[in-house]
């Protein structure tokens, strides 16, 4: 009986540790800052929303995951690029 309650407790615990880990692997909120960095960097430099310059600002928030946490801003920020360019 104690070997049952041993394999019980281990796999627990690796859930545990599964569910731990998993949300660092979430690597959209770092994506979403260093999409940020270059909006700002763009913003300050009063660069027109129809400058190619932006075509990558918009590559790096289309590519933070649909799964990620950040996702939401991103769509946000995306929403208004592509109002501001027309």
């Amino acid at each position: 009986m104690s070997t049952t309650s041993s394999r019980n407790r281990l796999a627990v615990g690796l859930l545990l540790l599964g569910l731990l880990v998993s949300p660092g692997c979430d690597e959209g909120p770092k994506q979403l800052a260093q999409a940020e960095a270059r909006y700002t960097d763009l913003i300050q430099r009063g660069v027109p929303p129809r400058d190619p310059a932006w075509d990558e600002v918009i590559a790096a928030y289309e590519a933070i995951p649909k799964d990620s946490k950040a996702r939401a801003q991103a769509e946000q920020r995306l929403e208004t690029l592509r109002a501001l360019r027309g």
